[in-house]
């Protein structure tokens, strides 16, 4: 079994930490949802396999969705 990191991106640039930013950048893969962020992703994700994720927080099965058409 591998062991996975996850990281959530906050939509406030002022609310996303160091240890958050130096975990994206260990990452191979990235999740992100699939919703605009009022800054630029392109530096945090450059060089990375990105899955995006469709919202659906009625869905607990939405995450697995997406990464299974993600691959």
């Amino acid at each position: 079994m591998r062991k996975i990191y996850a990281v959530g991106i906050s939509p406030s640039p002022g609310l996303i930490s160091c240890k958050a930013v130096e975990l994206i950048g260990k990452a191979p893969v990235v999740l992100i949802y699939d919703t605009d962020f009022p800054f630029e992703l392109k530096k945090i994700i450059k060089n990375k396999r990105v899955i995006k994720l469709k919202p659906g927080f009625k869905d607990p099965n939405v995450i697995e969705r997406s990464i299974c058409r993600g691959i």
